[in-house]
């Protein structure tokens, strides 16, 4: 029996395990694909509509709603080196 073109599982993309960024991860928890989400200490303060005090606030309250732990852990720079991007600032990652 013939497999039609394209439907091996092998040609499959693997599914994307971890979200960096604030923005990928306030889209993925709204989706509801995320079981923790670790936020780095040091985020600078960007009071202006849309900046990244308000989105944090988002992310915090999207987290109790859905039931999902919230974790405030390292520094940027850190955070970074543990998602395997050396040298590379990771302000938020999803899981």
């Amino acid at each position: 029996m013939k497999v039609p073109k394209g439907k091996h599982k092998a040609n499959k993309p693997p599914k994307k395990r971890y979200m960096f960024g604030l923005r990928e991860v306030q889209k993925h928890l709204s989706a509801g694909n995320l079981t923790m989400v670790i936020l780095a200490t040091n985020l600078e303060k960007v009071e202006d509509e849309r900046g990244i005090d308000e989105v944090v606030n988002e992310i915090a309250q999207s987290c109790r709603r859905v039931g999902v732990p919230l974790i405030f852990s390292m520094n940027r720079y850190q955070l970074g080196c543990v998602a395997q991007f050396k040298g590379m600032k990771v302000s938020a990652v999803g899981i």
